[in-house]
């Protein structure tokens, strides 16, 4: 009976990023970060607590976090100001897509074991 083989291949990914193609700032990516941020100083901040430091009511803080390109350019300067000893940056979301073949397709002879 042929064993089953654990296929292990290294893979490096290497991406060059033109930081002057980032449009707009990432919402929730920025609450995130805000948050654990603030955690590692040992405070915890709620959704709540934010939305209501920024003057912003909870549904429009929700759409905000679900839907990016909804949160105005002047939100990003209300948060760092809000929050100055925390927020001390932009945040951008970055999505990258690796393909790759599936091994047990595309095996080379080599790749199988008796």
């Amino acid at each position: 009976m042929r064993k089953k083989k654990n296929i292990r291949r290294k893979l490096v990914t290497k991406h060059v990023i033109d930081i002057s193609s980032f449009k707009k700032e990432d919402f929730s990516a920025t609450i995130e970060a805000l948050k654990r941020d603030a955690a590692a100083t040992g405070v915890r901040l709620t959704d709540k607590d934010i939305a209501e430091k920024i003057g912003l009511v909870t549904a429009a803080f929700d759409t905000y976090m679900a839907n990016n390109d909804k949160a105005p350019e002047e939100i990003f300067d209300v948060l760092r100001g809000a929050y100055p000893d925390i927020l001390k940056y932009k945040v951008y979301k970055i999505e990258t897509f690796d393909s790759h073949p599936d091994p047990y397709t595309e095996m080379e002879p080599e790749d199988l074991e008796d």
